[in-house]
């Protein structure tokens, strides 16, 4: 009999990839609602059954950077916002607290002159506007050029951090211990007596290095010298000392450490015990033909307008004066954001709190204008009022607004992100300016619930966050149910013959292209037909001989 032919099975190859493709995403959703459930299921449940209201304003007011902790102590129980939601908990973490308050008010004045020298309008430098400059390296250099010449001119404080150093003296004017007055001082800040420890006024040559245990005579060296040898007075016109700008030379390795000197052109001084003021680009605030200052973070707006509304009221005007004194006639608020419309001669403030009535203070500086305006603004006298026997503001005090007083700062309810697109870092960026180096504080929208004042979110989007429950719940359910359903279809219909192949019987009846196929039934084996040998038996052992 000849041995059938196998016809080739196309449905049945499609049958079985379609068996492998439905156990492998019920496995996969499988892992899909496993990680949902920690990262979308349990978070989205928290966030919807809060009673969450806002937005409200919140304002930091510190912040708490690489936290390093234990799980036993528990510092780092929580963050207000970590990259990855599973590694929550882990050191170190970064905190940001802050007050929240109701909203303030929303001033428009009109009729404002928006040309000098009535108007001025100028943003402070920070010391993040500052770009670090390369002292290590010349401009000449072919790969990573640096400021090395700049560096060689310094004639004023800076900042440095392994040789890239920042001019502190565009933002701060300050007042410093200089570590080479200590050691010309009579006495030194360690307290033992400097002249003979570092013989200044008997030596005036310089031929050693810092010698420590010896007598005054034998003692030759200036104060220069031990202060050179301890790192503390460097050259930017060496190359070997810039490679010791901001380096704390007592670890091993050594590593960075941000340092201040004061340098005269160039040979530069390590200094300590700073006392600074801001001096927003030795801007000058001149008073004359204004009676109008904002403030805005880092801006400052000053104009002359006619009339001034409130909360979109235009109506009753705000008072050009202060009605408790006449002489209080410039008007100084806060404001969360300034916009100026130069085509209808308006200044629109929005969120604007802490209101207040100022002198005429002349001209005066950035460091002195802010001081009188922290003063001023908690003096209830200088309240703006229609009366003078009203107890509130019309542009109210910030603390007069408060919720609460501390409370945590989240990105969202979990303080945690899972995008990986660097979330956090932006949310600090924005977020995290507590009014640390005289700088302003940062205010933004927050919600909360007034069940728990323990913490208020940034993030909060519950449209958002039921779209993206439905999607992570309806997704993995489909395929799974479909799945389910075809596996057990196939349990039912399909069975795997003797020869390996598929097949499909539905009421009986075979599936064209999968149910007819030919049952290969193999031949059976030709038994083996085992041919006799005669044999001889030899006499003396009776055992079998082949012939």
């Amino acid at each position: 009999m000849p041995k059938p032919k196998l016809p080739p099975q196309g449905g049945e190859k499609w049958l079985c990839l379609g068996m492998f493709l439905t156990i492998m995403f019920s496995v996969v959703m499988v892992v899909t609602i496993i990680y949902s459930t920690v990262i979308i299921y349990n978070p989205s449940y928290e966030e919807l059954s809060k009673n969450i209201v806002g937005p409200k304003r919140c304002t930091t007011t510190l912040v708490q950077r690489n936290i390093t902790g234990t799980p036993e102590d528990g510092i780092c129980s929580w963050s207000s916002c970590e990259e990855w939601c599973l590694s929550k908990g882990a050191s170190p973490c970064s905190k940001v607290f802050g007050v929240l308050r109701d909203r303030g008010a929303d001033m428009t004045w009109e009729g404002c002159t928006l040309e000098e020298p009535w108007f001025f309008d100028h943003t402070c430098t920070t010391l993040a506007d500052l770009e670090a400059m390369n002292c290590k390296r010349s401009k000449w250099e072919i790969d990573r050029p640096g400021s090395k010449e700049l560096c060689t001119q310094f004639d004023n404080l800076i900042s440095c951090e392994m040789g890239e150093c920042k001019n502190v003296s565009k933002i701060y004017s300050c007042t410093f211990t200089d570590t080479l007055d200590d050691l010309r001082s009579p006495w030194g800040k360690e307290g033992y007596v400097t002249d003979g420890y570092c013989n200044c006024n008997q030596c005036t040559e310089s031929n050693v290095s810092l010698v420590v245990d010896v007598t005054l005579s034998a003692l030759q060296c200036t104060c220069f010298d031990m202060c050179n040898d301890q790192l503390h007075c460097l050259s930017m016109h060496s190359r070997q000392d810039v490679a010791y700008f901001g380096v704390d030379m007592t670890r091993n390795p050594p590593e960075p450490k941000l340092t201040y000197y004061n340098c005269e052109e160039g040979e530069c001084r390590k200094v300590y015990d700073l006392k600074c003021e801001r001096v927003c680009d030795f801007k000058k605030f001149d008073f004359k033909d204004k009676n109008l200052v904002l403030f805005s973070g880092e801006r400052v707006v000053m104009g002359h307008c006619r009339k001034a509304f409130i909360n979109g009221s235009t109506e009753t005007p705000m008072p050009q004066k202060a009605v408790q004194n006449p002489d209080w006639s410039r008007l100084a608020a806060t404001c969360s954001m300034i916009t100026i419309n130069p085509e209808m001669n308006t200044i629109y403030g929005s969120d604007c709190t802490n209101g207040t009535w100022l002198d005429d203070l002349g001209v005066t500086n950035y460091s002195h204008l802010v001081n009188i305006y922290s003063q001023a603004r908690e003096d209830r006298e200088r309240f703006i009022k229609y009366d003078s026997y009203d107890m509130e503001s019309l542009i109210p005090l910030e603390s007069d607004i408060t919720i609460v007083n501390d409370t945590r700062i989240l990105k969202n309810m979990e303080g945690c992100v899972n995008t990986l697109s660097m979330e956090c870092m932006k949310f600090y960026s924005d977020f995290a300016k507590d009014g640390a180096n005289y700088t302003s504080r940062v205010s933004f929208d927050c919600y909360h619930d007034p069940e728990f004042p323990e913490f208020v979110v940034i993030d909060y989007k519950p449209q958002r966050t039921i779209m993206w429950l439905l999607f992570w719940s309806a997704i993995p359910s489909c395929v799974m149910v479909c799945s389910c359903v075809y596996i057990c279809i196939c349990s039912k219909i399909m069975y795997t013959g003797e020869d390996g192949h598929m097949r499909i019987y539905c009421c009986g009846k075979a599936v064209t292209g999968i149910g007819h196929v030919v049952v290969y039934k193999p031949p059976p084996k030709p038994e083996k037909k085992h041919k006799r040998t005669p044999r001889n038996f030899d006499n003396e052992k009776n055992e079998p001989v082949p012939i």
